[in-house]
């Protein structure tokens, strides 16, 4: 595990009269962006309650911020590139508590990244904390970019996936039609193999007139 070379600013405090946050499927971290460059300060904010399932609670602390690639597979264990931001205070009181991010984006590969709340190692998340984060992009050009492409990319899939539907409507269409088609077939076929075991009669035999 790395320790990012970075500054963080967290506050975490016990918040007891505002609602807690949603409980269905845990809680989020809000950022000020959907993508970051690295040595552009990333800031978030989230509100955490107990949670359920045996989350972590003040006394499983201390606990960090830990910054890893998205799609990294099952916690605990923590993955080797994982990078420790910066130890979260000592979470005080009950829930909800009230966290709030601001670090400067370590030098990673570009892609997607997850923030995780949790304690060494990683054992225990905060409360209901759910992990979620944003992209690294290579440039503060691109990361200013990105919501743009990323509604583009969304518009794109939407019409890629009507037409898939539409063709798939239209395969199923034609393969009814061809279906009706062979057995219309197939009757007609039948019926001429029907009318020609029919036995000639007596004036199909006769012979026409002037031969």
């Amino acid at each position: 595990m790395r320790r990012a070379l970075c500054g963080l600013t967290i506050a975490i405090g016990s918040i007891l009269l505002t609602p807690g946050p949603a409980v269905a499927g845990g809680s989020w971290m809000d950022w000020e962006a959907t993508a970051y460059a690295p040595g552009q300060v990333a800031n978030g904010h989230g509100t955490f309650s107990h949670g359920c399932c045996n989350r972590g609670t003040e006394k499983d602390g201390p606990y960090f911020a830990y910054l890893v690639r998205a799609h990294h597979g099952e916690i605990p264990p923590l993955p080797k590139d994982a990078i420790n931001l910066e130890p979260l205070p000592n979470v005080q009181g009950e829930p909800p508590w009230d966290v709030t991010l601001s670090f400067t984006v370590p030098d990673v590969p570009s892609g997607a990244y997850n923030v995780l709340l949790c304690n060494d190692p990683c054992t225990d998340f905060l409360g209901d904390s759910m992990g979620n984060g944003f992209t690294v992009a290579p440039s503060p050009e691109r990361a200013e970019m990105h919501p743009v492409i990323h509604r583009l990319r969304t518009r794109l899939a939407k019409h890629i996936r009507l037409l898939r539907a539409r063709i798939e409507r239209l395969e199923l269409q034609h393969r009814r039609l061809q279906s009706a088609t062979d057995q219309r077939v197939d009757l007609l076929s039948d019926r001429v193999a029907d009318l020609e075991r029919v036995p000639p009669t007596e004036e199909d035999r006769s012979p026409e007139p002037g031969t």
